[in-house]
């Protein structure tokens, strides 16, 4: 009796000394230094002073923890970024818990901001913009459009860990000017007029996936030129913007460099689109090489009557 209860204790303290002895799972990490150089790779050892990682081109190398801006857990198989690398665009590349551009949809705005010090410049088939963060929670830029240029500004609060609201606007002059009115119609310059565009909205989720709901007013007059059919001639008159909206845009992340977005509008009376609602379905892709983000995506205009017509849209998203 006294040998089998000798077996049973020797095979449990076998058992739970190989249970000890088990390792954990590598990790993974990315590697941030001083002066921006950035190595990746498996973590070996960490023994407080310095750190050895087994690094997919080098091998394994050591780097001192005192030279050391960050640490975080990247895919296995990332490659060190080159010593010019820019950290901020790495930093959104390997930051699991971020987006690249957060802060907005194709046009619309989410109430997420950039942080302070951040900003980027975007080209898209309606003009451009320069946005740019004054800190954590305030936007400003400049923005240019057929129909004029202007700035705009976004003041974001933060409700809840995964709930924001944001003011701001879109505030345009035309290109010839912002005279909508004199004693004498034909000393009016077509084009000439202002635009304002003041919005209110709620995002709900974090700077990966979340969707946001929308509230704006899109007002101002512009000078054009007017035909009269039945004298033939023409005249120049202000016409008036006056269209109450609402939007309805999501984002989801499908992969570790890209993100599906839908971006929708309903307006109460079509002035720019000549349809009340839009839709759009696209895909934002963040490419290594170029260090910018592209978006591609069908645009679905449709009419009141229930016709539609798929319009493509691209647009380029280059932060610094």
């Amino acid at each position: 009796m006294k040998h089998i209860i000798a077996c049973c204790l020797l095979v449990l303290s076998a058992g739970f000394v190989g249970w000890g002895q088990e390792e954990e799972s590598p990790r993974y990490v990315c590697i941030t230094m001083q002066g921006g150089l950035i190595r990746c790779g498996t973590l070996v050892s960490d023994d407080g002073i310095q750190v050895i990682l087994d690094t997919p081109e080098l091998g394994k190398v050591m780097l001192y923890k005192s030279s050391m801006v960050r640490i975080e857990d990247a895919e296995p198989g990332t490659y060190e970024a080159p010593v010019e690398v820019d950290i901020m665009s790495q930093d959104r590349i390997i930051d699991k818990d971020r987006a690249i551009q957060s802060s907005r949809y194709l046009f619309a705005p989410s109430a997420h901001s950039l942080r302070e010090g951040e900003g980027y410049w975007n080209l898209s088939p309606v003009g451009g913009n320069i946005t740019y963060a004054l800190d954590d929670n305030t936007m400003a830029g400049l923005s240019a459009s057929w129909l004029g240029y202007g700035f705009t500004f976004k003041q974001s609060y933060e409700l809840k860990e995964d709930f924001r609201m944001s003011v701001g606007g879109l505030m345009q002059a035309g290109w010839t000017g912002t005279a909508t009115s004199t004693a004498n119609s034909d000393d009016l310059t077509v084009g000439s007029g202002y635009l304002f565009f003041p919005f209110l909205n709620a995002t709900k989720g974090d700077e990966n996936n979340n969707w946001t709901l929308g509230l704006g007013y899109l007002f101002g007059e512009r000078v054009e030129r007017v035909s009269s059919i039945p004298f033939g001639s023409t005249e120049k008159q202000a016409n008036e913007t006056n269209s109450p909206m609402i939007n309805l845009s999501g984002c989801v992340q499908v992969g570790s460099r890209a993100w599906f977005v839908t971006e929708n509008y309903y307006f109460f009376n079509p002035e720019y689109f000549p349809v009340n609602s839009v839709l759009s379905f696209g895909l934002r892709r963040w490419s290594d090489s170029w260090k910018w983000t592209n978006e591609l995506a069908f645009l679905v205009l449709i009419e009141e009557g229930g016709n539609a017509r798929p319009v493509p849209w691209l647009s380029l998203t280059k932060p610094f």
